[in-house]
């Protein structure tokens, strides 16, 4: 199975990230984690499995509040 790694990284030095990673088609990836929080400083490793062939183009969405 196919994989890629999204590399998140917090920039801020005061304050922590929560994030959540979506996708169009949520039958085909597995994401993990999906959804966590970033302390000041630090990155996280976000690992994408494609499950499922994909005919079409996919799109990926990041969000993220700082705490």
């Amino acid at each position: 199975m196919p994989t890629s790694i999204l590399k998140l990284t917090n920039t801020s030095h005061a304050l922590d990230v929560l994030f959540r990673v979506q996708t169009t088609s949520p039958a085909t990836y597995r994401v993990r984690p999906s959804h966590g929080r970033i302390m000041a400083g630090a990155s996280q490793d976000v690992q994408i499995v494609m499950v499922t062939e994909s005919t079409k183009a996919d799109k990926f969405l990041v969000k993220y509040v700082t705490v």
